[in-house]
């Protein structure tokens, strides 16, 4: 597997295939779950690339408890209290707990993958922050899934400034 990463720059489009608009259907539907799957498909692949670990299997699993036990939790509440009242927005802040870990990977693979294709490919890859900030892993996503595009832009971009 290394070895087709640092030989052909499309490597993880052609290893998932994931489109980003099935991904982000997927995760509409399983109420944001399917990126925890999606991280623990590709996890180790983005620890490879850095060399180090940039998400673990801890990571993973805290991850999918914040983002599954409080909203459970808040659910619950809302049925039995309704909406309101001091513990509510207690419950809605621990909801949102699972933001701090995602964008932590999330600006941890867009690093990575950065360095990575600069490194490998002599591709600079560009992620917007706005961009990763709304979209964060469907973006990625779309990045790997552009990567074959970039590395062209790349290639008429230096043809240009050899002639």
């Amino acid at each position: 597997m290394e070895d087709l990463l640092e030989t052909k720059i499309t490597a993880l489009k052609d290893m998932f295939n994931e489109k980003t608009f099935n991904f982000f259907i997927l995760n509409a539907i399983t109420f944001n779950i399917y990126l925890v799957f999606w991280l623990v498909e590709r996890y180790k692949i983005f620890n490879q690339m850095a060399g180090r670990t940039i998400v673990s299997r801890t990571m993973l699993i805290v991850l999918l408890v914040l983002i599954t036990l409080p909203s459970e939790i808040l659910a619950s509440y809302i049925l039995d209290y309704g909406v309101g009242g001091g513990l509510y927005f207690l419950l809605y802040i621990l909801a949102m707990a699972w933001l701090v870990p995602y964008y932590m990977i999330v600006f941890s693979i867009s690093k990575t993958m950065q360095f990575f294709y600069l490194d490998k490919f002599g591709v600079d890859l560009k992620f917007n922050t706005f961009y990763l900030i709304l979209f964060g892993l469907f973006y990625i996503n779309y990045m790997i899934n552009d990567l074959e595009m970039v590395e062209q832009k790349e290639i008429i971009k230096k043809m240009r400034n050899n002639n």
